[in-house]
């Protein structure tokens, strides 16, 4: 048997997709053609011809947002928000693309990236999405988190003329802090606090990987100069917070979160003023951040009465 080469001469589609070629005899396909890219080919080279379509696709923002302070072994949501456009001539189209996000070797994050689609992506008529991923640190300092969003139009037929525009990236930094463990009021149990007065007694422990704690932390190492008491959600989202009533630390062997223990170690004993805590009647926690000399984030909470 000769092999021979034939011709087939069809009528341009531009809406063509694939072609498929059978032996009916035999009952068996010879050949899938993928017409795609022959139809780009010539829309590319026949811009204006009455069966293609030029549309400049853009990826117009991509800003990305996350809480300023994360902890190692704890996820923080991140936001990825994206708009595109479809900046003509033709309109509309069906687009699609995808949300891709990264971290430096400090951060893991899931999902890596989601699929997504533009249908019928008009001019002056942009199109907005909302994705969240979960970065969780791996070790504390500070890690770079990265984003990406890209869009093409679906049809062959398609041309878009500008792709430098097609593409858009977002960075932000979040601070990776070690948990640690607070002890408010070492040695009594209820951690009643005077909302209004007074200065507070606190301990910040020296830990082993104990009480949930993923590292271990020596609390003699902290720079009193960068403590900060507080609510969770003031200490997380802002700089605020009561300093160190004192300015320094008390290195000494503080009772552990049962209030009856001591365990050898050297803890640092601080003070804040109770009316620059931000305590209201209906506060249960209270938290502290801050560094190490070293320049290591940490974070830490327990648990108050306010009184």
């Amino acid at each position: 048997m000769m092999d021979r080469t034939d011709t087939l001469t069809m009528p341009f589609d531009a809406d063509g997709a694939t072609l498929v070629v059978d032996d009916q005899q035999a009952g068996s396909t010879l050949t899938t053609v993928d017409l795609r890219p022959a139809v780009h080919d010539y829309c590319s080279d026949n811009p204006t011809a009455p069966e293609c379509l030029v549309a400049d696709l853009a990826v117009t923002t991509l800003t990305t947002s996350a809480p300023p302070l994360g902890l190692v072994g704890t996820a923080v949501t991140v936001t990825l928000a994206t708009t595109v456009a479809n900046l003509g001539p033709d309109t509309p189209v069906d687009a699609s693309g995808s949300i891709t996000a990264t971290g430096d070797s400090g951060l893991t994050v899931t999902p890596g990236s989601y699929a997504a689609r533009w249908p019928a992506l008009a001019t002056g008529s942009p199109q907005d999405r909302t994705d969240t991923v979960q970065a969780t640190c791996t070790k504390p300092g500070t890690s770079a988190f990265s984003a990406m969003a890209d869009i093409t139009p679906d049809a062959a037929k398609v041309i878009d003329p500008v792709a430098s525009n097609n593409q858009r990236t977002s960075t932000l930094t979040l601070t990776c802090a070690i948990p640690v463990q607070l002890n408010v009021r070492p040695g009594e149990t209820k951690n009643q606090v005077n909302v209004n007065s007074g200065v507070l007694p606190m301990a910040i422990l020296s830990t082993g990987a104990e009480y949930g704690l993923p590292l271990p932390f020596d609390a003699t190492t902290i720079d009193a100069g960068t403590l900060r008491f507080g609510t969770r959600d003031a200490l997380l989202t802002s700089s605020g917070g009561a300093p160190e009533a004192h300015g320094r630390i008390h290195p000494e062997d503080s009772y552990e979160p049962d209030d009856k223990t001591k365990d050898g170690d050297l803890d640092a004993v601080v003070h804040a003023r109770s009316d620059r805590l931000g305590l209201t009647p209906a506060t249960t926690e209270l938290c502290v951040r801050g560094l190490t000399t070293s320049g290591v984030p940490f974070f830490g909470c327990d648990h108050v009465v306010p009184r």
